[in-house]
């Protein structure tokens, strides 16, 4: 597969997949048939699933046993029972090679012969796409008579006859382009059918069947996934509709999904930011005061990471935030971890306003970028604030090949930009002016720092590290 550069979600730039039926195909694919009580509409989607237009020999049929009744029996066909709360992932059992693509189908699902090709010809153009189709509903619940009539549309490849004999609705007529979607591309995963690379499905930590796939989604953006909606693959939901989000979950787990924490009033599972303050060799006073600003930030969701051990004080910081849940240490700078959405890196000794966070993310957002580093001092070398969206690094990550410098990546997929961090807030410790008391009738918020005049060597040095 091919490691394209695609700026944000605009997919575009790939052309358009072959045409069905005019390409040869090379990629392995495993097709994962989720099941949790549809025992009688599980032979109707194997039987689908056995008439693809897909080349057999590249493609496995798995059965992902999610229910808690008697284990499922299916003669010729790999069945799995993950233990309860364990995600499922490629590697459990063996699966697909890392070459190799996961189509995610639930049992539920009847797809005619040319669903899987669909999907396929996508994955063939790029290694990180997750491509995604809607299925029309058909209601209701199936035995007998109907079973039989589902079987012979599935054999015919006439289950779009089938459906609207049915009063099937027809839910793919909402899908979005998505090229133009950004950071929110993510948000059309809201089930099956899906398929995403064996690698990418493995680093974003598989799926939990009993979970929510618009989680699955924002796991896979982060691991630097692009979303392509695909409506020649067609399929027909049949039986109840799905039950729509478990809103509480997604609170904790999507942080990017800020509107559901609003009403929350408290610190969720998984923070927005995560504030990191490498402390080794430095003075204690610099590194308090940095965590103190981060910590009485306007914006509450967020993390610290106290990386390394300061100069003769390590006990006091300890000390000073041990009843902190959104103090954590570490001996040294850990990796990003996946489900955050922005990382920011604080120099000890430089403390950020109450509205440096929310000022700078909002720039972030606007702009689409990547790594936004903000310029604190240049008197004998550059010393910079950084923040870096964990997705647009994840992508760079899985698109380096030797040689290649990281953040030149991040430029050509995201965007890239320095920026003088006065203009934003961050002063060095000195210069904090402490809070007034807060006044009857008054918010209580301090006032941003005025913008200073740059200097001469500024005015000479920001241009040359601007890029935008």
């Amino acid at each position: 597969m091919a490691h394209a550069r695609i700026p944000l979600n605009d997919y575009g730039v790939l052309g358009d997949p072959p045409e069905p039926g005019a390409w040869t195909p090379e990629l392995p694919v495993s097709v994962v048939v989720f099941t949790r009580g549809h025992e009688r509409t599980l032979p109707l989607a194997l039987a689908g699933l056995a008439a693809q237009s897909y080349p057999r020999h590249l493609m496995e049929i798995v059965v992902v046993d999610a229910g808690d009744g008697p284990p499922i029996s299916l003669p010729g066909t790999r069945v799995i029972r993950p233990e309860p709360g364990t995600p499922w992932t490629p590697d459990t059992p063996a699966g697909p090679s890392d070459d190799g693509v996961v189509h995610l189908l639930g049992a539920d699902l009847l797809v005619p012969p040319g669903h899987v090709e669909a999907h396929m010809r996508w994955h063939h153009l790029a290694d990180h796409l997750v491509v995604l189709s809607r299925p029309r509903h058909v209601p209701g619940a199936y035995g007998g008579a109907l079973d039989a009539e589902a079987l012979a549309a599935v054999e015919a490849g006439s289950l779009e006859r089938f459906a609207d004999r049915h009063g099937a609705s027809r839910e793919e007529g909402g899908q979005m382009d998505l090229r133009e979607a950004g950071m929110k591309a993510f948000t059309a995963m809201v089930g099956a059918p899906a398929s995403v690379p064996a690698a990418l499905l493995r680093a974003s930590g598989g799926l939990e069947p009993a979970r929510e796939y618009l989680e699955l989604g924002y796991r896979l953006a982060q691991a630097g996934a692009v979303f392509v909606p695909e409506r020649r693959a067609r399929s027909v939901h049949i039986g109840r509709a799905a039950a729509g989000p478990d809103r509480a979950y997604l609170a904790e787990r999507v942080p990017s999904m800020r509107r559901l924490r609003r009403r929350l009033g408290r610190t969720c599972l998984v923070p927005y930011v995560e504030a990191v303050v490498a402390a080794a060799g430095e003075a204690v006073q610099d590194v308090k005061a940095t965590v103190d600003g981060l910590l009485a930030s306007d914006l509450r969701d967020v993390a610290v990471i106290v990386a390394g051990l300061p100069r003769g004080g390590a006990q006091t910081i300890r000390d000073a935030y041990a009843d902190e849940s959104r103090v954590s240490f570490a001996g040294h700078v850990p990796d990003p971890e996946l489900a955050v959405p922005f990382r920011f890196h604080c120099p000890p000794g430089w403390v950020p306003s109450r509205g440096t966070l929310e000022s700078i993310l909002a720039l972030a957002d606007r702009k689409g970028l990547g790594v936004l580093s903000l310029a604190l001092d240049e008197q004998e070398s550059v010393v910079s604030a950084r923040l870096e969206r964990t997705a647009a690094v994840n992508r760079a990550r899985r698109l380096a090949r030797p040689g290649d410098a990281l953040d030149d990546l991040v430029h050509e997929t995201f965007a890239t930009l320095w920026e003088a961090g006065e203009t934003w807030g961050i002063v060095r410790r000195e210069a904090v002016v402490p809070d007034r008391p807060r006044e009857p009738g008054r918010s209580g918020r301090r006032r941003e720092p005025a913008p200073r005049v740059p200097t001469s060597r500024r005015r000479a040095l920001i241009p040359r590290l601007k890029r935008t």
